[in-house]
């Protein structure tokens, strides 16, 4: 099974388990290994900060469902951890949460010749993020958005 496949199929899994314990998915990563696949996820609990209890729940709770299920054809270990302090902004709703602050933007293409942009996020639509740069505002669209990160 190809990783494209393998993560649909483990999102269609994961996602309810996080809604009923009111947790989103932020990140799924998948690393194949010598002999084993790594499915690493990065957890957070909606409005407020996960504990390392809740990952654990959580990881026990997916980790019976894809045994069930037989999910993952291969061996694989389950890794279920917060984002911390380091979360990567993917989301519209992430950029609009942390409007007002300092981020680095990675871009998939590049605007204006640049695919890293630092900068403040100045306002959120349906399909663009707005960035003051260096007094200037850039506007980004979503689509193009590979993920960002708080600047400290």
């Amino acid at each position: 099974m190809d990783n494209q496949v393998l993560t649909e199929r483990l999102q269609q899994v994961i996602v309810p388990v996080l809604e009923d314990l009111q947790a989103e998915l932020v990140e799924l990563d998948l690393v194949r290994t010598s002999g084993q696949i790594i499915v690493r996820l990065l957890v957070d609990k909606l409005g407020t900060r996960i504990n390392m209890d809740e990952c654990a729940l959580i990881n026990r709770r997916l980790g019976d469902i894809v045994e069930e299920q037989h999910i993952i054809p291969d061996r694989y270990v389950l890794e279920v951890s917060s984002p911390g302090i380091d979360r990567p902004l993917k989301a519209k709703s992430d950029f609009a949460r942390n409007s007002g602050k300092l981020v680095k933007i990675f871009l998939r293409e590049a605007v204006s010749g640049k695919i890293e942009w630092d900068g403040v996020i100045r306002g959120v639509s349906d399909t663009e993020v707005s960035v003051e740069i260096e007094g200037q505002v850039v506007l980004i669209s979503l689509s193009i958005i590979n993920k960002g990160k708080l600047l400290f």
